[in-house]
């Protein structure tokens, strides 16, 4: 049987603590009072659902560097592109073959889990991804509820470490909430309806056909990923006769609801505190249902990888509220007139250097191995003319080599921090900094690349990537 060889999970830097929204908002809708526990992670002006699946795929990929996926999937419903392929780009990023399939899936809160089924049925490796970013008004229940966030799974033949025995999946067209084109964020029905109508009528029922299909009795499972509300997932273990002990952790206490891929993230965090030899039920909801049962073998034991952990404990706390709905574009500022400069991309040039670009492959010189970004013809170091093989800077580390804190030119997030910056192994790069606050910056601050939005062409509806030096104590890839 096929199984989870990998997984991958990235959270934001920022995180905001859900009492400070209370603090701001509670004169106009009270009842948020009693959701203001825990914190809520929040993706930073440069962030997507794209490069949050980016950086949860690097971390997967990490563990298990000799695992070559022939499959990309990436799933999400709030992917930047309705036409565009956003798996392929993926793929560049990542620095994959180009003789690889990819598929973006998306369509209901169910997609990820969808993914991995089709993933487990697939007889190659498959890199599953996931990760959304959802919009809510201020001031209401989701924005409290939300977070931002992305996880993988590396799927493909033999055990891993978490074999499957079963999968089960189930349509069923219920709508507990919508986002329509028109709309462009989640209208949600009535909670109680939802959870007696939906999850109650459908859930057990699918993981009582899983555990048949794979022959094992409802009591034998350790692990119920169910990402639902806590309140919910009780009542789901106790339709199956499973104590609430078995109820994986919701993360909603230090991460919050984060969509699509919610529950691969949860899978994730599990999978890293988990033993050998127990059996997890992984649902999606959304609907209908998917189930996969696995069963965790040795071989998890021998993984010391811990990205979740690690992601978790590198956070920051956002002091600012308003970030959060300016971020996620529930919130116009006036950002002043250097924002009016016409960020169009130049699509004949950007493709003649796409991988370059998308990859963060520059140049070494092959006569005395000096690295370069951009690529070159000529060394600047021996003057060798077209001497070069590609090298891939995205993966290096980094330093603080010089910089500068921009307080007059137009961003999200003032100041806009640049500076040279020093890579281990040779080569430098005038580079755009992300993720720093003012005065946090310093000669010889380590550095890693992250995969972030370089630009949001507004007037045509088109956002350019590229790749952007952050902390290197944090969870970036």
């Amino acid at each position: 049987m096929p199984g989870i060889h990998a997984w991958g999970s990235y959270l934001p830097r920022l995180r905001l603590k859900r009492s400070t929204v209370a603090a701001q908002l509670a004169w106009f809708n009270r009842s948020i009072k009693g959701l203001a526990t825990g914190t809520r992670t929040v993706g930073n002006w440069d962030e997507d659902a794209v490069t949050m699946a980016v950086a949860a795929a690097q971390s997967a990929l990490n563990m298990v560097s000799e695992a070559k996926p022939g499959r990309l999937v990436f799933a999400s419903t709030t992917a930047p592109f309705l036409d565009r392929s956003h798996s392929g780009l993926m793929a560049e990023v990542l620095d994959l073959p180009a003789a690889i399939q990819t598929q973006d899936v998306s369509g209901s809160q169910r997609a990820a889990t969808s993914a991995v089924l089709a993933a487990l049925a697939s007889e190659q490796h498959t890199l599953v991804t996931a990760a959304d970013r959802r919009a809510a008004l201020p001031g209401g229940g989701a924005e409290m509820r939300y977070g931002d966030a992305g996880a993988a799974v590396l799927i493909g033949p033999g055990p891993g470490c978490a074999e499957c025995l079963a999968t089960w999946s189930a349509a069923l067209d219920f709508v507990d909430h919508y986002r329509s084109q028109d709309l462009g964020r989640d209208y949600e029905l009535e909670d109680r309806w939802v959870r007696d109508a939906g999850i109650l009528a459908t859930v057990p029922d699918a993981v009582q056909a899983a555990c048949a299909e794979a022959g094992l009795e409802v009591s034998t499972i350790d692990h119920l990923v169910l990402p639902l509300p806590a309140r919910h997932g009780r009542k789901v273990a106790s339709a199956l006769g499973l104590p609430a002990e078995s109820l994986a952790d919701t993360l909603h206490g230090e991460v919050g609801e984060t969509g699509t891929g919610h529950s691969l993230v949860m899978l994730a965090a599990l999978l890293e505190r988990c033993a050998s030899n127990q059996v997890i039920a992984l649902v999606g909801f959304g609907q209908g249902c998917d189930v996969a049962l696995f069963r965790t073998t040795a071989a998890l034991e021998s993984i010391k990888d811990s990205p979740f952990a690690d992601a978790l404990a590198n956070g920051r706390e956002l002091t600012d509220y308003l970030k959060l709905p300016y971020f996620s574009g529930q919130l116009s500022l006036d950002e002043g007139i250097r924002a009016e400069a016409d960020k169009r991309t130049a699509m004949s040039t950007y493709f003649r250097r796409h991988r370059d670009l998308n990859g963060m492959i520059g140049s070494v010189c092959t006569a005395c191995d000096t690295p370069h970004f951009p690529r070159a013809r000529v060394c600047v170091a021996c003057q060798a003319v077209d001497q070069m093989d590609d090298y891939r800077f995205a993966h290096r580390r980094a330093s603080v080599k010089s910089f500068t804190e921009d307080w007059l030119a137009a961003t999200p997030s003032p100041p806009f921090c640049y500076g040279n910056v020093a890579f281990e192994g040779g080569g430098n790069a005038f580079l755009e900094i992300t993720d720093v606050e003012a005065g946090e910056l310093s000669i010889g601050s380590p550095l890693k690349m992250a995969f972030r939005v370089k630009d949001y062409d507004r007037a045509r509806g088109f956002r350019r990537y590229f790749w952007k030096p952050v902390p290197a104590g944090d969870n970036h890839g």
